[in-house]
């Protein structure tokens, strides 16, 4: 399939995008922003005088509530972007032609998260309009880091059952247990540390991009190339293995 004819898709994967996935995480967003700030203005006064007490207050409890609704947003927007088309058969009407299946969910996964992050800065934005001015980087930057690294997990589970999120999550349960429970001079912590998802290296860089602080270069090495590692098995599926399988 001819760039050309790729770019004319990704038209339509991200019209699919925005009238889909996209609102349940916008309205949720709404509603929790909405709550937030309404507590904000019962504590602090007046959102609209700013100070830097208010500032860091307004940071602070945006970023109390960003934790579920980036999870939430990641799992409405990566979910199912193989596994939905596959169950469905929607995969034969698609693919009538001939079209690069990778290229065609590799770029499908691109759209979505760059939507996604996108989302995050505009809703921070509408926040900082609205209520208090806040940096909207951080929160992308956080959006981003989930993505690059879950949203790469679940895309490559969703090219191989339907549940890729619990797939997921049940991944991401293992690894914060042996993570935060298992003696990390152990045998067992040494053995699968390097096999499970980096959550204490994903830890470290969420950390330091709400604290604003200097990035761990190593940590975000192995959190971006433990997502690119689960993409490029995903991709490497969908090549070899028939749709309909």
């Amino acid at each position: 399939m001819s760039g050309a004819r790729l770019g004319r898709y990704a038209l339509y994967q991200l019209r699919d995008y925005l009238m889909g996935k996209a609102i349940g995480f916008l309205v949720l967003s709404l509603m929790l922003g909405w709550i937030t700030a309404g507590i904000l203005a019962g504590t602090r006064g007046p959102l609209w005088k700013t100070t830097p007490d208010a500032a860091r207050g307004a940071f602070g409890a945006v970023a109390s509530q960003a934790s579920l609704l980036l999870w939430v947003g990641l799992i409405l927007s990566a979910a199912a972007i193989v596994a939905n088309d596959r169950t469905t058969g929607g995969f034969r009407f698609m693919f009538a032609k001939p079209v690069g299946i990778a290229r065609y969910y590799g770029q499908l996964w691109l759209l979505h998260g760059a939507a996604f992050v996108t989302s995050v800065g505009l809703l921070i934005a509408l926040w900082s309009v609205t209520v208090i001015p806040i940096s909207a980087w951080p929160f992308m930057a956080w959006a981003a880091l989930l993505w690059v690294l879950w949203g790469s997990v679940i895309f490559f589970f969703s090219t191989i059952v339907n549940l890729d999120w619990l797939c997921a999550a049940l991944l991401l349960i293992v690894a914060s247990f042996v993570q935060g429970q298992l003696d990390h001079d152990g045998f067992w912590y040494t053995v699968l540390t390097p096999i499970l998802p980096p959550v204490a290296h994903y830890d470290a860089v969420q950390a330091a991009l709400l604290r604003r602080t200097e990035i761990p270069m190593g940590d975000l090495a192995w959190v971006v190339g433990y997502g690119a590692l689960f993409l490029v098995a995903g991709l490497l599926v969908l090549r070899r293995r028939p749709m309909g399988a």
